[in-house]
């Protein structure tokens, strides 16, 4: 299962084929096990394709984005009998019957120019356009109009200059990036860990690909719900909190998990240099919350006024538990 692929950062390792929003949330997944030794009439990057947006429902105005590996013409007309458009840049030598111009023949133009070719039978254009170099796309939905223009850095002038942009290839800019965008959220804050077995790696790999899918889905419903920036939890700080929710929540405190909370409290110091709370998760979950009296007397964690020496055995913060205030009520609910 192990595959090595030239020019990677890390040539050695497991090939996994993605399928993402624009936003990097991941929608469907396959773990690539080497050929069966049957090839495919439309080849291997189409039929990883169609297997991922398979379940997609047909008809429905659904569009993919995707790189020359995979695409190809047959695979555009077989997406489009589904009703599913598609945009992606494509090799040369994958556009028969279509006689755009070389990349030699759009330099001698100009910066920005661009040449297009459109199968009357099926619709699909395909779009060469020159900026520093020649770039082709396929498309079944869109074609170069409307054109805009775009500022570019021109080194022999040393100045910026307008060129014209089809706009296909601001669709492409707009749209591609979500694997990209879901391998650097991966590569962050990561665990290294080594293992003699190999299916560990790919157990690790799809719990952080778990938690990237919650911490996207947490922050596009607290956009939805106008919810201020500053009370949206970063990255580090969401898995902080994921990690002690899953420690703690319904469960009484003992010495092991006591040893552990502390360890990852030290380590979420380090990381984001601000110390750390219980989450709300492990507040609320109305489980072994115990008033206990310490020595050393603490601002209440809830009024934020008064010193108490009375502390939640569990979350270990002191709140107030008096006759007159009970604070150890009201942080808990």
């Amino acid at each position: 299962m192990k595959q090595y692929i030239r020019g990677k950062p890390h040539p050695w390792g497991f090939k996994i084929w993605a399928r993402t929003s624009s936003s990097g949330i991941l929608c469907d997944f396959d773990v690539y096990q080497g050929g069966d030794g049957n090839r495919s009439e439309l080849g291997q990057g189409a039929d990883v394709v169609l297997q991922l947006a398979a379940n997609l429902p047909s008809h429905q105005n659904f569009k993919i984005y995707a790189d020359n590996f995979f695409t190809s013409v047959p695979l555009v007309e077989k997406l489009m009998e589904r009703g599913v458009h598609y945009v992606g840049i494509v090799r040369p030598n994958r556009l028969p019957g279509y006689l755009l111009k070389t990349e030699k023949e759009l330099k001698g133009n100009s910066r920005g120019s661009f040449d297009l070719r459109v199968k009357t039978s099926t619709n699909i254009v395909a779009v060469r356009w020159f900026d520093n170099k020649a770039v082709t796309l396929l498309s079944s939905y869109i074609g170069p109009e409307p054109v805009e223009m775009v500022r570019r850095w021109d080194k022999k002038a040393k100045e910026y200059i307008n060129i014209e942009r089809p706009a296909v290839v601001q669709e492409y800019n707009r749209f591609m990036g979500g694997i990209d965008l879901l391998d650097s959220l991966l590569a962050m804050y990561k665990y290294c860990m080594k293992s003699k077995r190999w299916y560990m790696y790919l157990f690790w790999n799809s719990l952080m690909m778990a938690v990237v899918n919650s911490w996207l889905l947490y922050r596009r419903d607290c956009h939805l719900f106008f919810l201020p920036k500053a009370s949206i939890l970063n990255r580090r700080r969401f898995q902080a909190e994921v990690a002690s929710a899953l420690i703690q929540v319904n469960t009484a405190k003992n010495e092991a998990d006591h040893h552990l909370m502390h360890q990852l409290q030290r380590l979420i110091v380090r990381l984001t240099g601000i110390q750390t709370g219980p989450c709300a998760d492990v507040c609320k979950d109305n489980f072994a919350h115990w008033p206990v009296k310490v020595k050393k007397r603490g601002r209440c964690k809830d009024c934020k006024k008064n010193q108490t020496n009375t502390q939640c055995e569990k979350c270990e913060v002191c709140l107030c538990f008096t006759d007159e205030r009970n604070c150890f009520v009201a942080f808990h609910n």
